[in-house]
């Protein structure tokens, strides 16, 4: 029989999920969290690299097969509707299955579907294994935003927030020094199979390395009734921290112990009922608007950039101008951790947006003079913004997603910010 679902028990807070985080508290960070946020937050690394490449390789596809710009636009366009999927469907498998086991099945779809997508004999077989290349992307990211939130101390959650960022900066790094290898000037010479395939090999090594050391979340555990499992979860913790001094028990329940999430209605609808319930609506349209802008920013700056720069005079190759642009995105991140730290999430985001909106103007102003003839001026103005707005968007991303992590309570702490993050791709 369903429990009934009302606003009271969907809201009040859970008793023990509160003495969970209170242990994790007095535990601290070490190893453990530095351990299993770089193990989750490499779904990020493989997202980069292969979004990266993507823009490379459409090119090189258009030219070898002779096909539209359209279609050429369709297969870049593919990879977020798979996300918008990926996200919808293995939001709801982080709250049910765990985040864990969603994690390992992105880095599983991405590794196969990217490798796959380099033997299509066809436009229709490209764009087929593409789809899927974003299932995994979306799949993976709400399921490790949600795991390291709930393993990190309160205090410190904006920095290992920023990991699974630089994560994705490395995996951009990591396609842009294979392009500059492969094709440095960027112009459709490209073997593009040899791309996709050398790009697919990380999120192999990174399923086999989270298969046999990832752990799942203490606070999922708790809230799946698996109680000894989540106390020897957070034992493992205390013991690699170093924290043998922490007292950990959660066999012993208290009243409002199970008071929300354990209750044996946990089903998609009253995920839905929590993440556009009166509580909620607003902060969840507000943030899936949010991350389109965030989104389309960035991933539109990622997709024009190497038909921009590659029609463009610069002082270096096209190819290490998408170099560049991966590490001021790592500047954006130390950035992006200082501001967390000091700034409340809210006044963050305002000012984060308001420089990405001056930034991206300045930009797309500065190149329509910067096409036509050379201007050191134009120039200027055209790579300045671009960085700046590489670091602001890099920045904003961590404000949004930490945000999601810590307004969302840990019943829909998966599926609420995939509503969000499918709707932004």
């Amino acid at each position: 029989m369903h429990k009934v679902v009302t606003t009271r028990n969907f809201s009040v807070v859970m008793g023990l999920g509160t003495r969970i985080s209170k242990y994790v508290d007095s535990i601290g960070s070490g190893p453990f969290q530095i351990c299993h946020t770089i193990l989750a937050g490499a779904v990020w690394f493989a997202d980069g690299s292969e979004m990266l490449a993507l823009s490379s390789v459409s090119m090189a596809v258009q030219s070898e097969w002779h096909i539209s710009k359209l279609s050429t636009g369709s297969l870049v366009s593919v990879v977020f509707i798979g996300a918008l999927v990926g996200c919808l469907f293995a939001g709801q498998m982080g709250d049910t299955l765990g985040r864990r086991w969603t994690v390992l099945f992105s880095f599983f779809t991405v590794g196969v579907a990217s490798l796959a997508s380099a033997f299509a004999t066809n436009y229709e077989l490209l764009v087929f294994f593409r789809f899927f290349v974003g299932i995994g992307f979306g799949a993976g990211h709400p399921a490790c935003n949600a795991l390291i939130s709930e393993i990190c101390a309160s205090r410190m959650r904006i920095v290992f927030a920023c990991i699974p960022h630089f994560m994705f900066a490395f995996g951009e790094m990591y396609s842009g020094f294979l392009v500059f290898i492969l094709d440095p000037s960027m112009q459709d010479a490209m073997d593009w199979r040899q791309l996709i395939v050398l790009v697919s090999i990380p999120a192999f090594v990174f399923f086999a390395a989270a298969a046999f050391y990832l752990v799942e979340s203490p606070h999922f555990l708790a809230v799946k009734g698996r109680i000894n499992e989540a106390e020897d979860t957070l034992q493992d913790m205390r013991q690699m921290n170093g924290a043998g001094d922490v007292d950990i028990n959660l066999s012993a329940r208290r009243p409002s112990d199970f008071s929300v999430d354990t209750y044996e209605g946990s089903t998609p609808t009253t995920h839905m009922f929590g993440i556009f319930g009166k509580s909620y609506w607003f902060t969840t349209c507000t943030m899936c608007f949010s991350l389109i802008v965030i989104n389309f920013t960035f991933f539109g700056t990622i997709y024009a950039l190497p038909q921009i720069l590659g029609e463009l005079t610069l002082p270096v190759s096209p190819a290490a101008n998408l170099m560049i642009s991966a590490v001021m995105e790592m500047v954006g991140v130390v950035l992006g951790c200082f501001i967390g730290l000091h700034l409340s999430r809210k006044a963050a985001m305002i000012g984060l947006f308001l420089v990405l909106a001056m930034s991206t103007i300045i930009f797309a102003v500065s190149i329509q003079p910067f096409r036509f003839y050379t201007s050191d001026w134009a120039i200027f103005n055209a790579l300045t913004s671009l960085y700046v707005q590489k670091v602001t968007v890099r920045m904003s991303w961590i404000i949004v997603y930490t945000y999601l992590t810590e307004v969302y309570p840990t019943v829909v702490r998966s599926s609420g910010p995939a509503i969000c993050i499918g709707t932004g791709r």
